[in-house]
């Protein structure tokens, strides 16, 4: 995997956290430079000055957020592969592998974790072909490589039906990382009420189940009774 190494003096460093402030609250679209640069209290020349365009400035905070974690989750998978050798990998290992790293500094009591785990989960929704080098290539290795743990594990599920899982199961991870302040005032619970453990455990409790459905059918899967057995999973 290319690692990503940039020296980031002061200046850039302020307005790299204005840029990741910004965008966990309003997205990527919404963010403009003078955004950034008035959070950051800066002149607006100065994205320019130190990452050529707007563009380049958020290129190089997504790489600063997810290429550690791109590198943990990987780490993760290799210990797994290392640990099983030629056997395919328990789901519920290879998805606590891949999601561990995305919550383990989401404390939602954490103003400045907070943030983190909100730019987390933008980027998590920008389709690995528009990210930027390295994290191009990192997120390439890593789809690649789960993908095919995935699919050893669920081994009576098509490549396509898991890479379709895979896609449904990040929407819900998106969601998990923003946190519950969009129904909180329903439910009333406060977002600063759960830990990253306790989100994850939540995500891994329906995660496990949905990535297994109907890989391993058995005689009572095969016509299932009930609402269920309306949908072909």
């Amino acid at each position: 995997m290319r690692s990503f190494e940039a020296p980031i003096t002061k200046a850039k460093a302020k307005l790299l956290d204005a840029a990741e402030n910004q965008v966990s609250k309003k997205g990527f679209d919404a963010v403009s430079v003078r955004d950034v640069t008035h959070m950051a209290k800066a002149n607006v020349a100065a994205v320019n000055y130190h990452f050529g365009s707007r563009e380049g400035m958020m290129a190089l905070m997504m790489a600063r957020r997810m290429s550690p974690i791109h590198e943990q989750q990987l780490q993760n998978l290799d210990v797994l592969e290392k640990k099983r050798g030629k056997k395919p990998i328990p789901l519920e290992e290879l998805l606590d592998a891949w999601l561990r790293p995305l919550f383990v500094d989401a404390e939602m009591s954490d103003p400045a974790a907070i943030i983190r785990r909100k730019s987390a989960a933008r980027i998590l929704q920008v389709a690995v072909v528009d990210l930027p080098l390295p994290l191009n290539e990192s997120g390439t290795e890593l789809w690649a490589r789960y993908l095919k743990a995935y699919a050893r594990c669920l081994n009576d599920l098509a490549n396509e039906e898991v890479a379709w899982r895979l896609h449904i199961l990040n929407g819900a991870v998106f969601q998990s990382l923003m946190g519950i302040s969009v129904v909180s005032p329903w439910v009333n619970v406060e977002e600063d009420g759960s830990n990253a453990e306790l989100c994850l455990r939540r995500l891994l409790r329906l995660a496990a189940p949905m990535m297994r459905e109907g890989a391993f059918k058995t005689e009572d899967q095969t016509n299932p009774k009930g609402p269920q057995g309306t949908f072909d999973f």
